[in-house]
């Protein structure tokens, strides 16, 4: 919630939980660890990767006025030719990631958000499909090895998405590569220079 409005999770400055009881989770900082399982996620204008990844932490996700399903997260993302262990987070291209955090039950994907479930270094690429959390990026600074690389894919705000700007905030312990747009979205491609 922003103010007393709903917001899309990258945007919002608080989570109101209430299960018997009300609580206020401060989200200033965006962070997925301070999400708990939950029946009922309600906000607007969500990310397809938010809603893909609120979708593990709760029964039932509310973006605005509709309810949103696993079944219906696809999104026409551009492709991205993948080098080396690559690990994506918010979908599932299917085009040779050794793993995909999402609600899609395929043979590669897992369902974990936080902390995500590889050792140190060990990773050569991330691929963000519209997901915009610090404790996510935290996560990959900690498993990508030096000069690994990170793909944020955002859809563009005059397509329903966000200014890329807004996005880069989260991709502060990286060195930003480049920025273009294709298909309506924005790659944002960092690199990994230090631990």
């Amino acid at each position: 919630m922003k103010g007393n409005a709903l917001s899309s999770l990258w945007n919002a400055e608080k989570i109101v939980s209430i299960d018997g009881d009300y609580e206020e989770i401060n989200t200033g900082l965006n962070r997925s660890s301070l999400l708990k399982y939950s029946n009922f996620i309600i906000g607007n204008s969500f990310l397809y990767g938010e809603r893909n990844l609120l979708s593990l932490t709760a029964d039932y996700v509310i973006d605005g006025n509709k309810i949103i399903r696993s079944e219906n997260l696809f999104e026409n993302f551009p492709s991205i030719k993948f080098k080396g262990k690559t690990v994506t987070v918010g979908f599932c291209p299917e085009i040779g990631e050794i793993a995909c955090i999402s609600t899609l039950h395929q043979h590669n994907s897992l369902q974990a958000i936080y902390p995500l479930p590889f050792r140190d270094s060990s990773i050569d690429e991330i691929l963000f499909y519209e997901v915009l959390d610090y404790d996510i990026m935290r996560e990959a600074n900690r498993i990508l090895k030096i000069g690994g690389r990170v793909y944020l894919i955002i859809r563009d705000q005059v397509f329903g998405g966000i200014d890329p700007r807004d996005s880069l905030k989260f991709l502060l312990k990286f060195y930003i590569e480049s920025a273009q747009i294709k298909d309506n979205f924005w790659i944002i491609k960092a690199k990994k220079i230090r631990n």
